[in-house]
């Protein structure tokens, strides 16, 4: 069922996000789609018991609504998606409360991504370099033209429409991708 694309803008629906199992369980229903607790339980590695909490606040803020029934009788499970396959964060216009939300959010952003890093050392297909590096991190400053800087967003906008296409079969690489952004104050000496 195709939806409509959701800004978030309330800073409890972004600050809501600042829990990695949310961020995740985001990302696996946007990767599987409509799916049991007992499923995202599965695809997360996780008990089913860890994840109604979670998925309870997440249906609060409405960013995951409940789809529907699966299985029959007495072994019916409720099925939950997003509320909106195409979602985004709203970082205009600022407001604190909001500001506040975003910069919670990407803390836990950050740290997660660190963990993904440390973890993705320990990784069978582990490999640094080529066409299928799987590990990388990279920070980088630039002066930026305006038509720089929307070549740049353009590369980033093409970046999260690969990664939000479904991958319903679960084959190939399980990645994880995490970036800031930021205009900076200051220039760098030269």
């Amino acid at each position: 069922m195709a939806r409509s694309a959701q800004w978030i803008t309330d800073p409890k629906a972004i600050a809501c996000l600042s829990s990695p199992v949310r961020q995740r369980i985001l990302d696996r229903l946007e990767a599987i789609g409509p799916a049991s607790a007992a499923d995202l339980a599965t695809s997360l590695g996780v008990a089913p018991d860890r994840l109604y909490y979670h998925l309870k606040l997440l249906q609060k803020v409405e960013l995951v609504i409940l789809a529907g029934t699966s299985g029959s009788g007495g072994s019916r499970q409720a099925l939950y998606d997003l509320a909106a396959q195409d979602w985004h964060l709203a970082y205009q216009p600022v407001e604190p409360k909001r500001a506040a939300a975003l910069n919670k959010l990407t803390a836990a952003m950050i740290r997660q991504a660190r963990r993904d890093f440390e973890q993705g050392w320990n990784h069978p297909q582990i490999s640094g370099f080529g066409n299928l590096r799987n590990l990388w991190s990279l920070r980088l400053e630039a002066h930026l033209s305006d038509e720089e800087l929307v070549e740049l967003n353009g590369h980033l906008q093409a970046i999260v429409e690969l990664l939000r296409k479904p991958q319903r079969g679960g084959a190939g690489t399980h990645v994880a991708l995490t970036w800031v952004l930021a205009p900076q104050l200051s220039n760098p000496p030269e």
